[in-house]
């Protein structure tokens, strides 16, 4: 038996269900009458936490993602994109995501808008409107798990629930800070003292549940223990700590200092090599040329120039991000299950037992040894020489069930056949 691996990546893509250019529009247009209020940018934005319901009947896109366009995504997205967590346990390169997510880790996909053409156009509509670039992070973990401990972000982010619940764990009263730049993040190297976090608000989301959290926030999330299918959200992102006044400035005098519009004083100055010689002895000839050098930076900085400044390097970001999305939606993907295609066990491949975790296939006077997750064994005993609808095979978690049969599909012992006469299927 053959058991070779592909490694799998990626998240939605309009495939099944292609939506119009007003459908985009309407998607963004929605979003921002029902979250981006007047009320929300005066009392929320940057200060507090907020939950809200958006109904699928209003147009709600997240509520419409299925099991085979996170498939898709899982294949689309570059491997540098998608992370593997258990408990803040990183399940490492030598295993892959549908592999990894049968043995209880979280799927994250960073920048997942860009292997999905309705995502996309979301994001650079709001990005277009409000936030000049905005990017989507998916994760998907398993009934009853968890990826990460309490930790801070820089970003501020709104969570869109679409499968399951998800159980969170904000700290609003922690004594951390707010409004943070990307070094002052906390909790992704080590805990976080109990003492600094306070007692936490918990809060549970739901499909159709947006969740929006201001950057510096402390928080934590995990699927409750009793749930039996697992949890999907995205988080729209706004990377706000690089938006900052503080770091558009830095940039602004950075850009400057390549200009041909400063004196030649202050040209000589700035490119001056700092040594410790430098603050030996008599340092006041050297003051005298700071303090004239920086009257004369802060001259070129006005809201203006910071303006041009960000626009320009926004626009630079979003047209790279464009020709990577081109790129990633014109990928070839491997095979792999979807819902409606039929599923068999290779002609001559039997099981021979299933005891536990344990499974046994045998053909001819070969055997394969395997084991499953648990919540899989009674997916395995369907399984017969008959095609059957990949989505008529009973099992709590629909994700699991195409992970197993993918994986069963590359060890040889499972036969993975088209919904139709799909040429791309064998």
């Amino acid at each position: 038996f053959g058991s070779s691996f592909e490694f799998c990546r990626a998240m939605i893509n309009g495939g099944a269900s292609a939506a119009s250019g007003a459908d985009y529009q309407k998607d963004a247009d929605f979003f921002c009458e029902r979250v981006l209020t007047d009320e929300f940018w005066d009392q929320t934005w940057e200060k507090k936490w907020h939950k809200l319901n958006l109904s699928r009947e209003d147009g709600n896109i997240f509520v419409d993602v299925g099991v085979d366009h996170m498939l898709e995504s899982v294949f689309r997205a570059p491997q540098r994109n998608v992370k593997l967590f258990r408990a803040d346990e990183n399940a490492g390169s030598n295993t892959t995501p549908l592999h990894a997510y049968t043995d209880g880790y979280s799927i994250v996909i960073n920048q997942v808008e860009r292997t999905n053409k309705r995502l996309y156009d979301f994001c650079r509509a709001l990005g277009d409107k409000h936030f000049f670039h905005v990017f989507a992070v998916a994760y998907l973990t398993p009934p009853g798990k968890q990826a990460v401990s309490a930790h801070t972000d820089d970003q501020e982010v709104f969570i869109c629930q679409s499968w399951g619940t998800k159980k969170w764990y904000l700290y609003p009263d922690a004594k951390l800070p707010m409004r943070i730049y990307s070094e002052e993040m906390v909790g992704k190297e080590g805990a976080i003292p109990e003492h600094l976090l306070g007692e936490p608000t918990e809060i549970l989301l739901q499909p159709g549940d947006v969740m929006y959290l201001p950057r510096g926030m402390a928080h934590k999330a995990a699927v409750p223990e009793d749930a039996t299918v697992p949890s999907l959200h995205f988080t729209i992102t706004v990377p706000s700590s690089d938006f900052g006044f503080g770091v558009l400035m830095a940039y602004q005098l950075q850009s400057m200092l390549t200009s041909t519009t400063l004196t030649a004083a202050t040209d000589k100055f700035c490119r001056t090599a700092c040594t410790r010689k430098a603050f030996e002895g008599d340092t006041s000839k050297l003051q005298e040329e700071l303090e004239a050098a920086t009257a004369e930076l802060a001259k070129g900085v006005s809201l203006t120039s910071i303006q041009t400044n960000f626009e320009g390097r926004m626009a630079r970001q979003n047209e790279s991000r464009d020709k990577e999305v081109e790129f990633l939606m014109d990928k070839d993907l491997p095979p792999f299950p979807r819902e409606l295609s039929k599923v068999r066990l290779v002609p001559g491949v039997t099981i021979r037992s299933v005891s536990g975790v344990n499974v046994i296939f045998a053909r001819d006077d070969q055997t394969l040894d395997t084991h499953v997750a648990p919540t899989a064994t009674d997916l395995v005993g369907q399984l017969s020489s008959v095609p059957k609808m990949a989505k008529s095979f009973t099992c709590l978690d629909p994700f699991e069930r195409m992970c197993v049969f993918f994986i069963f599909n590359r060890m040889k012992v499972v036969q993975i056949l088209p919904p139709g006469d799909d040429p791309d299927w064998s």
